[in-house]
């Protein structure tokens, strides 16, 4: 990211994001505004035009996310039947918003050698034989622009079924085996909807950047009680 992710506003909830809301893409026969002191072209990222000036810059910025979920949750289940033993451990959130910023890349066909970009991104770009209102033209990118767009937000609710315990008991040996991050249930596009990118930072929430995905980890073993 080249500009703030948040904002904190008195009044508001914190960290709420702000940015740039957008409405498709810039066709042939639109009015083409100046955007950030370059003319659009057709094939770019329609940015709405908050005060109605006719220009796209910082005054054109709004709200456009927010990462504070309303609901935090979590709960176990604990299944017991004659010597085998089930433990099931869920967690998640509900109403929250990402950032996901890999989409700046990855969405974004800038048409250059050495970046990849999503099957979709580069088959369903704008071209002036087939028009497209989901992703921008070949060759047009966010570098320079001084604000977040609208389209990277997300809705980052999640339900995780992030422990399971299974066990049996023997007469003297316990066998036991133990799954984390087995299921994760979300609509999020990210490699992982439990965002930790700044963690260090309490100024930047909800914001995805190269964020690593969880590592599923299955544990098998052996109890004995001589």
């Amino acid at each position: 990211f080249k500009y703030p992710a948040n904002v904190f506003v008195e009044g508001e909830e914190t960290s709420m994001f702000y940015g740039l809301e957008t409405d498709g893409i810039y066709q042939s026969d639109d009015i083409l505004p100046d955007v950030f002191g370059s003319a659009a072209v057709p094939g770019d990222v329609k940015i709405v035009d908050q005060n109605g000036d006719g220009i796209i810059d910082l005054k054109d910025r709004t709200f456009i996310g927010n990462p504070n979920p309303d609901y935090v949750y979590g709960f176990n289940f604990n299944f017991n039947y004659k010597r085998l033993n089930a433990r099931v451990l869920f967690n998640g959130v509900y109403g929250n918003d990402i950032a996901n910023g890999n989409l700046l890349q990855l969405a974004t066909p800038e048409g250059i050698s050495w970046s990849n970009i999503t099957t979709a991104a580069y088959n369903n770009a704008w071209r002036p034989e087939r028009t497209s209102n989901s992703y921008p033209r070949i060759g047009y990118t966010t570098n320079g622009q001084i604000a977040m767009p609208d389209w990277i937000i997300e809705d980052g609710s999640f339900l995780r079924i992030s422990n399971i315990n299974l066990s049996y008991q023997f007469d003297r040996i316990n066998i036991y085996l133990s799954a984390q991050n087995l299921f994760t249930f979300t609509g999020y596009s990210g490699y992982n909807p439990e965002v930790t990118s700044f963690l260090y930072d309490g100024l930047r929430n909800g914001v995805d950047w190269n964020g690593q995905p969880s590592a599923r980890k299955f544990t098998i073993g052996l109890n004995f009680n001589l």
